[in-house]
């Protein structure tokens, strides 16, 4: 015959028993927002995702509107599955301003989701475009605090539904 284990009888208090997560709960867990951010200048893309990272969003990168383009238009899923788009105005191959304008003619909520920034709000080009978007134009340098209300406004004004 077996002797019973000392342990058979023990009593384990209510706050040492973890909770089971139930699969409702785990599928309602709500996911991080996503942003990209397109800068040619990698050390400001790199602050800008950690700062961001550190905030529960989950940020991808692209280094000019040309290679942001192909990840919000040419993948399986609308708008890339980005929240926000962070953008610097002036870049090579395809400026901010003119990303934004080939988005709005395929998708104008993905590009309703936009938020620039720009050191050079002063040039013609710059200026113009300022002058008929609807979307927030940040001047570099800028307060995070500030971009950060910035973005989170633009994810909240057009949630993705995809």
């Amino acid at each position: 015959m077996r002797s019973p284990s000392p342990h058979a009888d023990a009593v384990v208090p209510p706050a040492l028993v973890a909770p089971v997560a139930t699969l409702a709960a785990v599928q309602q867990a709500p996911t991080p927002r996503s942003l990209l951010v397109v800068d040619d200048e990698a050390t400001l893309r790199s602050a800008l995702r950690r700062f961001f990272v550190r905030r529960g969003w989950r940020v991808s990168e692209a280094v000019d509107g040309e290679e942001a383009r192909a990840m919000l238009l040419d993948g399986d899923v609308p708008g890339g599955g980005f929240d926000a788009v962070l953008s610097d105005l002036r870049m090579p191959r395809l400026s901010g301003s003119a990303l934004h304008d080939i988005v709005m003619t395929i998708d104008p909520v993905i590009g309703a989701r936009f938020v620039f920034s720009t050191g050079d709000s002063h040039d013609d080009e710059a200026a113009a475009f300022i002058a008929r978007t609807d979307c927030a134009v940040i001047p570099k340098p800028f307060e995070l605090a500030n971009l950060l209300a910035l973005v989170e406004r633009a994810a909240v004004a057009t949630p993705r539904t995809h």
